[in-house]
């Protein structure tokens, strides 16, 4: 009799409790990958609902802490605009704690899973400024998959982060400088396209691939790498620019940039080769389509038509 009472108060117990897991995503170009943290018999975590997450009153943003996003009429941030508005909140917020590199909050309205890898995309894909913010991140969720806490992942420059952002903003700055003076917004494209791609090496072992600081600070870096940088410096500049992913013989990256109200793809990527580094400079969709095909949200993305 003993037993049984106990086994139904086991069962009513775990009823009661619920179940949170945590899973990690990755965002390669464009793509999530997911990877279990757990191994597969301790995946799951049975934690209370109403108090699964430890008190993190430092890293955590209420409503009154989120500072939202200054978006000026020259900074346009298209895939923030593809959201819907709770979804935008929660961007707000993953910017505003990735900004001040705080490493978990509590989502401020009810997202999904699904939801939440969607503005996590779009953060990742608006802000290539944010180079110190990993490509992968956790997320506890309930057994009705509705995310509880987010945790960001930073990559290795958070342990030397100072000097890693004095040295990311020492480069631009550089590049900046001259470009800014120059005539118009094509003249200025051309200048940091050739910088770029003067100064970067395609290297798929690259250190921080998927961020602008492996292009920017060490040189080298993969599709990713070179698309971020120049998206980061012509935001910079005031010409609207946007990061693109989809197949181009394989997962790849470029970008979308905007020349006197015309938009054309650009991809700095196939364009550095000792050949010919305008291959890929200012094409229209069509004259894009023979080899680079948009996938995903980039696929909402400006046409780029003339």
């Amino acid at each position: 009799m003993n037993k049984l009472c106990s086994a139904v108060l086991t069962i009513l117990f775990w009823a009661f409790i619920g179940f949170i897991a945590i899973d990690v995503m990755e965002y390669i170009d464009g793509g999530y990958t997911l990877k279990d943290i757990f191994s597969k018999e301790n995946k799951v975590v049975h934690e209370n609902k109403n108090n699964v997450l430890v008190d993190k009153k430092e890293n955590d943003s209420s409503k009154e802490d989120v500072e939202p996003l200054n978006r000026s009429k020259v900074i346009f941030y298209p895939y923030f605009e593809m959201l819907e508005e709770k979804e935008k909140t929660i961007y707000n917020q993953v910017y505003d704690n990735a900004k001040k590199r705080n490493t978990s909050f509590k989502p401020l309205e009810e997202v999904s899973v699904e939801q939440m890898k969607r503005i996590m995309e779009a953060v990742y894909n608006d802000h290539p400024e944010l180079f110190w913010l990993d490509s992968s991140f956790e997320y506890r969720y309930t057994d009705d998959l509705l995310c509880t806490e987010v945790i960001l992942n930073f990559n290795d420059t958070i342990e030397y982060f100072e000097q890693a952002n004095a040295e990311f903003e020492k480069v631009v700055n550089e590049i900046v400088s001259y470009a800014k003076d120059l005539e118009n917004d094509y003249e200025k494209e051309r200048y940091v396209h050739n910088m770029l791609i003067g100064m970067i090496e395609y290297d798929e072992k690259a250190e921080l691939n998927q961020s602008a600081y492996s292009a920017i600070v060490n040189k080298k870096t993969v599709c990713a790498g070179y698309a971020r940088a120049f998206q980061h410096i012509m935001i910079i500049l005031g010409v609207p620019t946007y990061y693109v992913t989809g197949d181009a013989e394989g997962n790849h990256a470029w970008n979308i940039i905007n020349i006197a109200g015309v938009y054309y793809n650009v991809d700095l990527t196939w364009n550095d080769n000792e050949y010919d580094v305008y291959s890929y400079f200012n094409l229209t969709d069509e004259e894009f389509s023979s080899s680079h095909t948009r996938s995903r949200v980039s696929s909402l993305l400006p046409k780029c038509e003339v």
